[in-house]
C-alpha cells in the first residue's frame, strides 16, 4: 500500500492541486482549504450553488497563492482586515482579501462574494462527538483519505471511468481491495500518523466534472446508492472515503509505503 496521489484545495470548491510532496499538520495538508468564499449572507459558497467554481485555478509560486480567473491573474493575500464567516455549524473569524480579487470573483460568479483566509488567529475544531482536532475550512475535518480499488469498483458499478478529484480527497492509498478503508482505523505513512474517524457522506459535488463543474455524471451518485448506503444512522446517505485527523504530523510524498496500525470492524451498508 503506498501513497498514489496527494491533493491540495486552496480555496474550498475550487479547483484542485496535485503536489508530490507536502507537510501535515494539524489542521492537514500544507495549503489546503486555507481560503473560502464568502457569500454576501455571510456563509461559504461551494460549487454546490456555483459550478463553476472549479474554473478558478489555484496557483503557488515561491509560497504566494494565486488565483487564475477567467484567463486572468491575481495574486491572492490577506489583509489586515478580518470578517466572520459561517463554515456550516462553525462562525470563523477569517482574513479578508482585497477589493482588486473579490471584484474579479464577484464578476466571474455573477454574485457578491469575497475571498477570506485562515490564518494563524482563526481557530476551528471538528465535531468533538468524533474527534478532538483542529481542523481547516474543509466541511469537517483536516484530511481526507481515499483508496484507488474504491474509485475502480464504484466506476464499474457506475459502467463510466470516474476520476478522483470528483472525491476532492487529500491522500489518495493504491491498494489491490475495495473498501478495505472501511476496516483502518489508523494508519501510519512515514512518521505521519492518522486516525481515521468518520467515514465521509457525499453530496451531488461527485456528479459534477472536476474542470468545468458542469454536472455530466449523474451515474456517479447512482452507483454510490447502489453501493455505499451507510448503514448506520450517525452517517446518513452515501459514502466514499474516509475523515482523518493528524495524530503525528510530518512530510508526505508520492510512492511512501503506508502500513495499517489499528483495524476496526467495517462500517455497515445497507
Amino acid at each position: 500500500m503506498r501513497v498514489d496521489a496527494l491533493y491540495i484545495h486552496p480555496v474550498k470548491s475550487c479547483a484542485p492541486l496535485t503536489v508530490d510532496q507536502s507537510t501535515i499538520e494539524p489542521r492537514g495538508l500544507a495549503w489546503d482549504r486555507r481560503a473560502i468564499l464568502v457569500g454576501a449572507n455571510g456563509k461559504f459558497v461551494s460549487q454546490r450553488e456555483h459550478g463553476k467554481m472549479a474554473q478558478i485555478i489555484p496557483i503557488i509560486e515561491n509560497s504566494v497563492l494565486s488565483l487564475k480567473i477567467d484567463n486572468h491573474i491575481y495574486v491572492a493575500a490577506p489583509t489586515n482586515k478580518r470578517i466572520k464567516a459561517q463554515v456550516w455549524r462553525d462562525q470563523v473569524n477569517l482574513a479578508l482579501a482585497d477589493k482588486e480579487i473579490n471584484h474579479a470573483l464577484s464578476k466571474f460568479l455573477r454574485q457578491d462574494v469575497k475571498l477570506a483566509f485562515m490564518d494563524d488567529i482563526s481557530a476551528r475544531h471538528t465535531n468533538p462527538d468524533w474527534a478532538d482536532s483542529p481542523t481547516s475550512l474543509a466541511d469537517g475535518y483536516p484530511v481526507l483519505v481515499a483508496n484507488t480499488a474504491s474509485l475502480d469498483d464504484l466506476a464499474r458499478i457506475a459502467g463510466i471511468p470516474l476520476t478522483m478529484e470528483q472525491f476532492r480527497p487529500n491522500i489518495v492509498l493504491e491498494t489491490n481491495t475495495p473498501w478495505v478503508e472501511d476496516e483502518w482505523a489508523v494508519i501510519q505513512i512515514g512518521d505521519v500518523v492518522l486516525e481515521l474517524v468518520k467515514p465521509c457522506s457525499r453530496c451531488v459535488m461527485t456528479t459534477l466534472h472536476p474542470q468545468t463543474g458542469n454536472a455530466d455524471f449523474p451515474e456517479t451518485m447512482k452507483a454510490l446508492i447502489k453501493r455505499r448506503k451507510s448503514g448506520d444512522n450517525r452517517v446518513k446517505g452515501v459514502l466514499f472515503g474516509w475523515n482523518a485527523v493528524v495524530r503525528k504530523s510530518g512530510k508526505l510524498s508520492l510512492g511512501m509505503k503506508a502500513k495499517i496500525l489499528q483495524t476496526r470492524p467495517p462500517w455497515p451498508m445497507a
